[in-house]
């Protein structure tokens, strides 16, 4: 088993949230655009190749390949951000114990209105850390292109009250 900062080729690590992709090239960026397909939550992935710009791996239940790319526009340490999408274990009973509304837009890889602030990390991933440096904060920016931007904005409960595109 590997340790929490080994991402070494053959490692196995699990998706914590949807990891959206590319359709077209299979790509990944850590500024988390939000095209339409995504790898699930919980998916078990087989790292490749792993370095200070890209992450290589396939996921586990289709042996499909795919690649991560670090992006200026996500700041941060791009090791520190692999380890928390992909991390050692799962906890099985982590959607299950959500809401249905939670569930409903983690199995839509979206927001959708009620949604606690957990569920909508587990649907879209982390949104890009330069414009979202407060995972604290009422409202989230998401990338769902270069220039398309999502805003997600909670209540005082972190549920979302309004989805802004």
């Amino acid at each position: 088993m590997t340790n929490k900062t080994d991402i070494q080729p053959k490692a196995r690590r699990i998706a914590q949230t949807n990891i959206h992709f590319d359709e077209g090239s299979g790509k990944i960026h850590a500024a988390n655009f939000q095209p339409s397909l995504f790898i699930p939550a919980g998916s078990e992935i087989e790292v490749l190749e792993f370095n200070p710009k890209q992450l290589v791996f396939i996921v586990s239940s289709s042996g499909k390949k795919f690649y991560y790319f670090n992006h200026k526009q996500a700041a941060g340490n791009f090791t520190a951000h692999i380890q928390k999408v992909f991390a050692n274990t799962w906890d099985s009973n982590k959607i299950g114990s959500l809401s249905s509304i939670d569930q409903e837009g983690i199995s839509k890889g979206k927001p959708l209105l009620g949604m606690s602030k957990d569920g909508v990390f587990l649907a879209m991933g982390y949104p890009p850390s330069l414009e979202n440096p407060d995972l604290q904060a009422f409202s989230f920016t998401y990338w769902v292109s270069r220039f398309n931007r999502l805003k997600v904005i909670f209540n005082s409960s972190d549920l979302v009250i309004e989805i802004k595109n």
